[in-house]
């Protein structure tokens, strides 16, 4: 007995993406690289054992790390050979927004800048390179003799945490019915709690040391954002923003809007409740019944002592246009103690005679306002140095030079499709070129290379496929036709908040309401290449589908129009719409494909049914139709997670 198995054809539009540079061109395709994971700050070394280990020559000079496409100071322990106890350090962060900026048109519309959509992990890529002039830290000396007074203060910057409520963003209309895009809408992310008319939030954040004196002033920003819109009514929302219950921020603004607001206010009122902020978040709500606000991104910029509270790892920032002297007490100073200069690539080791200690920074040579300072006890490998445990051999394959014999690509995740040894990814790929299988050659791309080149590293980011496909348009001569996404895709606010979810995502998908075909689109919004998606979990799915595949593909190849046959002629075609509007466009479309289907020497036997509303109701004869073969179901209408609004 034949398994019939029904072709599901989703009616899928195309959306317009921004254009995106290629982020590989960092990487030289003759070297090898090794692959570093962080998903903590703080500085990492890489002992020479790990180096011997992985087969990489130890000469000092030659060594480099990338990060997000650029290179990063590092300092070996020695320029020449190096022996047992030498070493690499690098101040490594964990991953942040920088690269979902890409993602949104605007980039104010990223809710919260400091936190990835995806991922918590970034990715450092070591390389060694003989004849290369090397970005390493420079042993720098002081002369405190010399050195004016010492600061007093730095400005510390903590930002207000479990902003975890997810928002789909900005809605889309058409034709008055509000609906939800693939594309990553103004606001769209994690925020704060929602806060309605005449209701407020608090958010309490503690003080470490804090620097009070009249006319030292701490900063603040909010990035605020419209939950709620009256169409004829401007500038309906109004909010207000209060310190210790002092009032500091008081703004309308209109509809789905979002703009950062700063603020600033007294270092004096620090020290209230104990070392506590309470920022008091308020919708006044005397405008409209309905204005729902929310804090996307609230961060506060204060005076902070040089205490360090016994700390053996910590990093701050102080200006780069001046050359300010810093004491710094309570530091695990039991050990060997450096302070890393990132922002100007020099290393210093502090003055410790006293009981605190001292360093006379020099005028920074970089083109920035601030510089990046990393305090750090090395002897301490426990809270002080991270040791760089595991590294990932990483060969790029130069996409925009490959040759391949098909425009067929298949994207996969190599870590989850061989099991007990066995090769399904080859054994469907042997099917496809098979006679049966439809003579397709197919080429295999490796998810972790587009990761790796095209979204620096961060895994789920759908800027790995998007800007991969991109380069394929620029570059290659041949142009790409089908691209099958070979692994199960998950929203990523799912897949970032339950580590259940994050197992089952196998490849990335575009948006909140998922779409694949966002991440081979052009500028334009369109694209000539058709897309298609696998979702399996584990190889062992994968052997399960090529066995239903083979026995259809089998029959396939048989007399089409015997009896046995006929369910291939059979069409259905559903519509599921919020409305009767809604439900009159999906229909004049649906009209064109009932045409189509039953001329053009297909032959094919239709049958329709709709669904109005969000009550999805089974319909009997759907079943009974699919359980006797179709060939062909095309759905029309809305959807959501694991439903239509239509049930069959």
């Amino acid at each position: 007995m034949i398994k019939r198995i029904p072709t599901l054809l989703l009616l899928l539009g195309t959306f317009q993406v921004l254009a995106q540079v290629p982020l590989n061109q960092w990487i030289d395709y003759t070297d090898t690289y090794y692959k570093i994971k962080v998903a903590e700050d703080g500085l990492y070394r890489i002992e020479y054992d790990l180096l011997q280990e992985m087969g990489i020559p130890t000469v000092g000079a030659a060594f480099q790390i990338f990060h997000e496409g650029k290179e990063i100071p590092i300092y070996v322990s020695t320029e020449g050979d190096m022996a047992t106890n030498d070493y690499i350090e690098f101040y490594g962060e964990k991953n942040k927004g920088t690269l979902d900026q890409r993602l949104y048109e605007e980039e104010i519309w990223q809710p919260q800048p400091h936190r990835s959509l995806f991922s918590d992990t970034a990715v450092y890529f070591l390389r060694w390179k003989e004849g290369i002039t090397p970005l390493h830290y420079q042993n720098t000396s002081f002369n405190l003799n010399e050195a004016p007074l010492a600061e007093s203060y730095f400005m510390e910057e903590v930002q207000v945490e479990n902003l975890d409520e997810f928002y789909q963003g900005e809605p889309a209309f058409y034709k008055g019915e509000m609906f939800y895009t693939a594309s990553f809408a103004k606001g769209e992310g994690f925020i704060g709690e929602a806060v309605e008319g005449r209701k407020s939030v608090m958010y309490e954040i503690p003080l470490t040391h804090p620097y009070t004196q009249i006319g030292v002033n701490a900063e603040g920003t909010a990035r605020v954002l419209g939950l709620s819109n009256v169409p004829d009514f401007q500038n309906e929302h109004h909010f207000s923003l209060l310190v210790n219950g002092e009032r500091f921020l008081d703004r309308a603004y209109d509809g789905y809007d979002i703009a950062d607001y700063a603020f600033s206010f007294s270092s004096t009122i620090l020290i209230q409740n104990n070392n506590t902020l309470r920022i008091d978040f308020r919708s006044v709500g005397d405008k409209v019944d309905t204005d729902v606000n929310a804090i996307t991104n609230l961060s506060i910029r204060y005076p902070r002592r040089f205490d360090f509270d016994g700390a053996a790892f910590y990093t701050f920032q102080l200006p780069n246009v001046s050359d300010p002297n810093i004491e710094i007490s309570n530091f695990n100073s039991s050990g060997d103690v450096v302070l890393y200069d990132v922002t100007n690539a020099q290393r210093f080791i502090p003055d410790n005679l006293t009981s605190k200690l001292r360093v006379w920074l020099p005028l920074g040579s970089a083109n920035t306002d601030n510089r990046q300072l990393v305090l750090v006890n090395t002897s301490d490998l426990e809270n002080g140095v991270r040791l760089v445990e595991k590294m990932e051999v990483r060969n790029f394959i130069d996409y925009s030079q490959s040759t391949f014999e098909t425009a067929n690509l298949v994207i996969t995740n190599s870590q989850v499709l061989q099991s007990n040894g066995d090769n399904y990814l080859q054994q469907y790929l042997e099917h496809r070129a098979s006679f049966n299988g439809g003579q397709v050659n197919m080429q295999p791309i490796d998810i972790h290379q587009l990761y790796d080149q095209f979204a620096w590293g961060i895994d789920l980011h759908p800027l790995a496929i998007r800007n991969f496909v991109e380069l394929l348009v620029q570059e290659w001569q041949t142009p790409i036709q089908t691209i099958l996404l070979l692994g199960n895709g998950v929203r990523y606010n799912l897949s970032r908040t339950s580590p259940a979810a994050y197992r089952k995502a196998i490849l990335p998908t575009w948006g909140d309401i998922p779409s694949d075909n966002w991440m081979v689109s052009d500028q334009l919004g369109t694209s000539t290449i058709a897309v298609g998606r696998i979702p399996i979990r584990e190889a062992q799915d994968l052997a399960h589908y090529i066995a239903k595949l083979e026995v259809y593909d089998e029959s396939y190849r048989s007399v089409f129009c015997d009896l046995d046959n006929e369910w291939r002629k059979k069409v259905m075609l559903l519509s599921g719409a919020n409305s009767q509007a809604e439900l009159f466009e999906y229909n004049k479309q649906l009209d064109t494909y009932e045409e189509y289907f039953t001329q053009n020497g297909f032959g094919g036997i239709v049958s329709r049914f709709e669904n109005v509303g969000s009550t999805v109701l089974p319909i009997p004869k759907i079943t009974e139709l699919v359980n006797k073969g179709v060939g062909i179901i095309n759905y029309m209408g809305n959807s959501r997670g694991d439903n239509w609004n239509i049930d069959f």
